[in-house]
């Protein structure tokens, strides 16, 4: 995943997580990785706890880190919102235009603010 510093501080959303909400996305997050990494995140792992993440027109910020999704090496090419059942979830990928490579960049959507995220993922995709 490419992390660098985004072009454009101007958040559209600023979304807040309990420690609970992380830890249910984590331990999802774990499962698709397979049994075994789940079992290590829960029984081992000490995770980071992400309290929030900011959007802005071109990226994700998601802790301390910035990941830009839509600029002039990276194209925006889709934004998914999934039921996960305890929780939904922002999928947003893009492809970096050189390498042709797609990231996917996830996170769960806070209880409660799904209208807002349907609304911000029209936005993003220009609609």
């Amino acid at each position: 995943m490419q992390i660098s510093e985004p072009t454009n501080e101007n958040f559209i959303v600023s979304w807040a997580y309990s420690r609970e909400e992380w830890k249910t996305f984590s331990r999802w997050q774990a499962k698709q990785n397979g049994f075994f990494h789940y079992i290590l995140i829960v029984l081992f792992a000490k995770k980071q706890f992400a309290s929030g993440v900011q959007l802005t027109s071109n990226s994700v910020h998601l802790g301390r880190q910035a990941v830009v999704f839509s600029n002039e090496e990276n194209e925006l090419r889709r934004i998914d919102i999934h039921d996960k059942g305890k929780f939904n979830l922002m999928n947003i990928a893009f492809r970096n235009k050189a390498s042709h490579q797609i990231t996917e960049i996830k996170f769960p959507i806070p209880k409660g603010r799904l209208k807002e995220a349907i609304v911000l993922r029209e936005r993003l995709l220009g609609r």
